[in-house]
């Protein structure tokens, strides 16, 4: 976005020191912060506020005042966009053990897996936001998607090596074990089609009158 905009200032924050320090347009920032504490921004900072794929890190009660807070950065007239995706649908049996293992911890965190579902409703509920509208598409790992299938298959097994540590006791498995469940996982994926539901919001802040 930044290259396709060169005149647009971006900034880009994140809870962990993990952004690139070169090899960026001069036109990015990124910032260290904790959105669940509160941004350190001005408010009306910004005409275009973006979040994706937050659900594994926002509890549900956080979420109405987490977009409150993007809400506050946003300038009047500028656009607020979140979006989300939903559990694995139509999945081969090591994935749904391996997904299922995982949403029982994030349950227990009070994170909801479904909290796409939600998305248009926390919007509404700040009282700012005009021409609000709801997207819903899907996320394919199937052979169709070609390369692309492939990439999102190379992500979740990405994000499952990642989640090692709180699966491996759910599911009651060695380390090595798991790495062999991770491979059939990528096989199924895509034998079985599985695919995510993704809802995207977007709406206009209301201008001050």
């Amino acid at each position: 976005m930044a290259t396709n905009y060169p005149r647009t200032e971006i900034t880009g924050i994140d809870i962990s020191p993990v952004q690139p320090r070169c090899i960026k347009p001069n036109n990015v920032t990124f910032v260290l912060a904790n959105l669940l504490t509160g941004l350190t921004f001005e408010d009306e900072t910004f005409d275009y506020v973006f979040q994706r794929l937050m659900f594994t890190a926002i509890p549900l009660d956080s979420w109405l005042n987490t977009v409150k807070e993007l809400t506050r950065v946003l300038k009047p007239g500028g656009y607020l966009e979140l979006s989300e995706l939903g559990p694995p649908c139509r999945t081969g049996p090591v994935t749904c053990k391996v997904f299922n293992a995982v949403n029982d911890f994030v349950a227990k965190q009070n994170i909801d897996h479904k909290v796409l579902y939600k998305l248009r409703l926390f919007v509404e509920q700040t009282g700012q936001f005009e021409d609000i509208c709801e997207e819903k598409n899907t996320l394919s790992y199937g052979e169709k998607m070609g390369k692309l299938g492939q990439a999102a298959i190379d992500n979740a097994k990405f994000g499952l090596i990642n989640a090692r540590q709180i699966v491996l006791p759910a599911l009651g498995v060695t380390s090595e074990e798991f790495d062999e469940m991770l491979d059939i996982v990528a096989k199924e994926l895509r034998e079985f089609d599985t695919y995510h539901q993704i809802i995207r919001v977007y709406a206009r802040k209301k201008e001050i009158t």
